[in-house]
């Protein structure tokens, strides 16, 4: 029997959640903000035409990431190394790349926590 990877939004929340624990305990140096956007509405039709209206981009990073300094960073969430950027996706990665913006894939919490930990550019 094949095993299912973990969903992304319950990968997520077990992310925030541990994320949070730690900047509890001032375990980040770098004392970042770290937020969801909120990109994968399910709603109706109507709703979405209005969201867009506002603003809402598809292929935005599941997090945004700001540090003290001002300095920001996203963090795109998947659910295995099988799963790719979607082409949206890729056009928000290039647009941080031109603005020299770190943008990070990561495939797990741990993978997450330690970018937020280690990075220089955060740091």
């Amino acid at each position: 029997m094949k095993i299912k990877p973990p969903k992304e939004k319950d990968i997520c929340k077990a992310f925030y959640k541990q994320y949070k624990e730690l900047k509890a305990y001032n375990q980040f140096k770098n004392n970042a903000f770290v937020f969801h956007i909120a990109n994968e509405q399910n709603c109706n039709r109507s709703y979405t035409i209005m969201l867009k209206g506002m603003g809402l981009t598809a292929g935005v990073a599941d997090y945004c990431v700001i540090t003290n300094d001002g300095r920001v960073a996203f963090i795109e969430f998947k659910r295995d190394a099988k799963c790719k950027l979607s082409p949206k996706q890729l056009e928000f990665k290039a647009e941080c790349e031109q603005r020299d913006i770190v943008y990070k894939v990561v495939w797990n919490v741990d993978e997450a926590i330690k970018f937020l930990s280690g990075n220089t550019i955060l740091t």
